[in-house]
């Protein structure tokens, strides 16, 4: 089929085409964060243009452009995270697992107007799924031998009425380590 598909954001509070955005701005869809495996903001990271996502044992390090907070867990963040539009003010957002996302949105470059004070270097909008207009079931699990991973997701997605639905995840992990 081919062809260009329309990219909706949600950048400035309300949903637009990604071409009608004045915001320099990087969306990466679910089902491309699905199709590559990637299953945590670090990996997503890595295809970003100038995202830089770092886990160490004592801090995670977010930086739009080479700017970041550092390691002080006293300061907020340079680099405001939100999912379904919660503001997350600490760095353990990056560790949190991608599951059953529409979509994930960086915006470089100071926000503070629609974003607040504590987005000087940029945003990082995760939008999870809602219930669609059909009932819709998925079930993905896989195991990675050398570390012993397990992983297991469910999702269930029913309307009740025309105006609403529901919409049911759950994800289980379990990993021995190294």
């Amino acid at each position: 089929e081919g062809g260009l598909t329309e990219i909706v954001v949600t950048a400035q509070k309300r949903a637009e085409g990604l071409s009608e955005v004045p915001i320099s701005i990087s969306a990466v869809s679910g089902e491309t964060i699905e199709s590559y495996g990637q299953t945590n903001l670090e990996a997503v990271s890595s295809s970003i243009p100038n995202l830089k996502i770092t886990q160490t044992a004592i801090a995670n390090r977010i930086a739009i452009r080479g700017i970041a907070s550092g390691d002080n867990k006293g300061f907020e963040q340079s680099v405001a995270m939100f999912v379904d539009g919660i503001y997350y003010g600490r760095d353990q957002l990056s560790r949190m697992p991608l599951v059953d996302l529409q979509r994930i949105e960086v915006l470089r470059g100071p926000q503070p107007t629609l974003f607040g004070k504590n987005a000087i270097a940029g945003a990082v909008n995760v939008v999870t799924r809602k219930p669609g207009k059909s009932f819709e079931g998925s079930v993905s699990a896989s195991y990675e031998f050398k570390h012993e991973e397990a992983r297991l997701t469910a999702v269930v997605s029913t309307p009740i009425t025309d105006a609403l639905g529901v919409r049911l995840v759950g994800y289980y992990r379990s990993m021995d380590g190294y």
